[in-house]
């Protein structure tokens, strides 16, 4: 997914509609950086997507994780800010 978000005139994937959407909307932020992380690196999303798939459906929280996150949340902030 990273490869194709950093260059999308190279691929032919059937999802280049979300893909172009994606970068779209990044372009709209005052700096984006897509990079590749490990899945450890990234329990948030990991939880997140998870959740959606046992309740069907998804959110967007702003200013606030659901309850099932916070913890993960507050690890995930406290190992970027003390490497």
């Amino acid at each position: 997914m990273i490869r194709y978000l950093a260059y999308p005139e190279t691929q032919r994937s059937p999802s280049t509609f979300i893909i172009l959407a994606a970068l779209e909307e990044a372009g709209k932020l005052p700096k984006v950086t897509f990079r590749h992380v490990s899945r450890e690196q990234n329990r948030v999303a990991h939880e997140l997507a998870h959740m959606a798939k046992r309740l069907h459906h998804s959110a967007v929280w702003r200013e606030r994780a659901p309850v099932c996150v916070e913890q993960t949340v507050a690890q995930d902030v406290n190992s970027s800010v003390n490497p």
